[in-house]
């Protein structure tokens, strides 16, 4: 199984149980897809992710809509990601229903953002290249990988990196290094104390990349400043 960290693969392909639905200007493809699967499946087993910035009565689908206005930025990505994937872990028989507008390339987006979190791919660029040919034999028109905008496929290409260096969601609030505290002086120098200084490296494809050397005088207007007190 495609694993990061503790994302794991899901049981049961989830390329079966996450459907996309698109629609131009009004929400009619959604009542009669979920006619149609409501003919064949429980309501209760269905959840809708409504992400087309419509607005219709959620009364009729036993009010299971979880409204997100848009699928950018990526913490909102990444939040529809761990909805869908929670929603299918709770049960085997659980379907998500992804309901998107139909331009401006978010259904690729969202749909190869959630295959890539449940495991289905190991990259979000290659499950956008697939999503993309399959929307085009589905509704029977030539859609060319070209047609998702730079954009989306920035933000797949971020939403990748995020899994990769984070092994886990990231985190909704920033860490901040405000101070390093030295209990004892190293003895280094062979006069009984250092001149000791900080580095701040960042895990970016597969290596660690140095961002920060409070040594270095070309780094010292950076956001991590340098302090004039030596014992810190």
């Amino acid at each position: 199984a495609t694993t990061y960290g503790h994302i794991e693969k899901i049981p049961h392909s989830a390329r079966e149980r996450i459907r996309v639905v698109w629609d131009e200007k009004e929400p009619k493809c959604i009542a009669l897809a979920m006619q149609e699967l409501y003919q064949t499946l429980s309501w209760e087993n269905i959840q809708i992710w409504n992400c087309s910035g419509l607005n219709y009565d959620y009364s009729k689908y036993n009010y299971q809509v979880i409204d997100f206005p848009r699928v950018q930025p990526l913490k909102t990505l990444f939040e529809i990601c761990v909805s869908v994937r929670s929603w299918l872990n709770s049960d085997d028989e659980h379907i998500a229903i992804l309901h998107t507008h139909a331009s401006g390339g978010d259904t690729e987006l969202l749909l190869a953002c959630c295959l890539t979190f449940c495991g289905e791919y190991d990259n979000c660029h290659e499950a956008m290249t697939d999503v993309t040919r399959y929307l085009s034999h589905r509704i029977k028109k030539p859609l060319a990988v070209s047609h998702v905008p730079p954009s989306n496929w920035r933000y797949a290409h971020y939403f990748t990196d995020s899994l990769q260096m984070l092994f886990d969601v990231p985190n909704k609030k920033p860490l901040v290094l405000r101070r390093v505290l030295l209990h004892t002086v190293p003895h280094v120098d062979n006069m009984g104390g250092c001149r000791p200084y900080l580095q701040v490296l960042r895990f970016i494809r597969n290596s660690w990349k140095l961002v920060y050397n409070s040594g270095d005088p070309k780094h010292k207007n950076k956001s991590i400043q340098n302090n004039n007190n030596n014992n810190n």
